[in-house]
Formats: C-alpha cells, structure tokens, sequence
C-alpha cells in the first residue's frame, strides 16, 4: 500500500473464514471465542507498534464486544462497523457501544448492497418508500439525504458508498436541516419488506 500505517484496522466477521494458522479458529478444534480473542491480541500488536493509529471490529453483536471489555487489560474496540437502515435497526447495540465509549460505523444506509444497482431484481428499494420520498419532498432534499441524516441524528457514524460524484457530494450534504421527532419516527417505523430486511449474512448466528 505504499505507507507505514493505517488510520483504522478492522476485523471484518466475528467468526473465522478461510485458512488460518490458530488452531483455535480452524477444524475440530475451533472455539469462537478463543479465536476472537486471539485475533483481537494480534490486532492490539500492530496497534502498539504503531501501524494502525485505531483498531475495532466489523458485525460485532454485544456478546462478541463483551468478550473483550471483560478481558482484563484487553484494548477496548475504537469502533464497531454494523449494518444499520430503517429496515434493519439494532437499536441495543447502538445504545450498547454508546455506553461503553465504541463508536458505532453504520453501513448499508439505504438498504442495499453494493450491486443492487446492476441487480434489477432487488427485492426491494428504501429510496423509493413513499413515507421517505415525503419528508424528503418537505426538506427539499432527496430521500438518499433523509436517510443519512436519520442516522446521523441517532448518533451513527454513517458509511455510504457511491462512485457518482454527484452522489458523493449529495451524501456529505446532510448537516444544515434536521429531522423532527415525529419525521425521526417515521422514518423509524417504515415498513419492513417482506424478505432481505437485512442485507448481508446476520452475525446473531455467530455463537
């Protein structure tokens, strides 16, 4: 990469995938929480020397972060990265990380993942959604605007992705209208599609 460190180093998944030199993370011999842990020491490694300015986790769930914070002398995760949109909202982990000073990386914004634009057979589209178009009409915003801005004001750090600058302009454009209290409910409480509310694999099946 042409650089001696990195801002922010993540573990992607809670649970092992692929090849790994741990014997705690691989065959018979796997145990979930030993192969975190021992992940997470080596994550701490290349935090104290130096390489990684910040360390966290990706699609943590509270029992997974619980092991950490309760490990004594274990560095506590700078951030955890989670799927979070109207539809598919973890309100307790949020409230979770909060508490325990974890910021909480919202992605998938709108709902989708990275290829449903080449994906015309997307079950559904939270763009489109008639209660998110309305408020957006009101702000003079559009409902991609709304969205973030819903997250944002929940306390989320937001991570929406686009290669249209248009887009990219648009998403950053979000800080100078607010949400009201009944718009933050709204918002809140649309309704959830019929299948895929949530957009990647759950890692409440992570043991």
């Amino acid at each position: 990469m042409d650089t001696s460190y990195v801002d922010l180093l993540l573990i992607h998944w809670p649970g092992p995938a692929g090849q790994s030199s741990d014997p705690a993370c691989q065959g018979s011999s796997m145990n979930h929480t030993k192969c975190r842990l021992n992940t997470w020491h080596a994550m701490e490694k290349i935090f104290n020397a130096g390489t990684a300015y910040a360390i966290g986790v990706s699609n943590y769930e509270e029992n997974h972060l619980q092991e950490i914070l309760s490990t004594p002398g274990m560095l506590r995760p700078s951030v955890n990265q989670v799927e979070f949109h109207p539809y598919w909202q973890e309100r307790d982990l949020l409230q979770f990380c909060k508490q325990n000073n974890i910021t909480f990386n919202g992605y998938a914004p709108y709902a989708s993942n990275d290829w449903a634009a080449y994906y015309h057979h997307w079950p559904h589209s939270l763009l489109n959604d008639t209660t998110l178009q309305k408020i957006a009409q009101a702000h003079q915003r559009s409902p991609a605007q709304v969205a973030l801005r819903w997250q944002f004001q929940l306390g989320l750090v937001v991570n929406p992705r686009s290669q249209n600058i248009a887009h990219m302009r648009e998403n950053v454009n979000i800080f100078d209208f607010e949400l009201s209290n009944v718009e933050m409910q709204q918002v809140g409480s649309l309704q959830k599609p019929p299948s895929h509310p949530k957009v990647f694999e759950d890692p409440h099946d992570i043991p």
